[in-house]
């Protein structure tokens, strides 16, 4: 039976100490199999919501090398799957901190891309196959 009950502080203990046992990719299905009565959403928003208060939420860090050949590889393989990209390879950071650097990778595609006037709008499009090959180039 599901409870909507306030978390308790054990619990909250016990979510904390399961959630920092993985090194990738929460597995919150697992997660909840520990409490009697939680659900992996309830434990999910529970930890997000602990991380957000107690200070310790995902932090910019800058991105190494190969965690950009990385994480253009698994979007050529899953493609912009967030919550999936964040939970097998980067857990500590989020889903936005993920999507900024996919715009911020494209962007600067983009701008190295000498523009044309006379090439119609369908002809400058670029395929998102185009532009991981392009930004791997470009990261290199």
């Amino acid at each position: 039976m599901v409870s909507y009950n306030k978390w308790t502080q054990a619990e909250k203990e016990l979510l904390e100490q399961l959630a920092s046992s993985y090194h990738s990719g929460i597995n919150w299905n697992q997660i909840a199999a520990k409490f009697v009565s939680r659900t992996p959403k309830q434990c999910y928003d529970c930890y997000t919501l602990m991380k957000k208060s107690s200070g310790f939420e995902r932090q910019y860090i800058k991105w190494t090398k190969q965690e950009e050949d990385q994480f253009i590889e698994y979007i050529q393989k899953v493609g912009v799957n967030w919550p999936r990209i964040q939970q097998d390879l980067f857990p500590q950071r989020s889903i936005s901190q993920l999507k900024n650097k996919y715009r911020q990778s494209i962007q600067h595609l983009m701008h190295e891309k000498p523009s044309n006037a006379s090439v119609s709008a369908t002809e400058t499009t670029v395929s998102q196959v185009d532009i991981i090959e392009q930004l791997k180039m470009i990261l290199q």
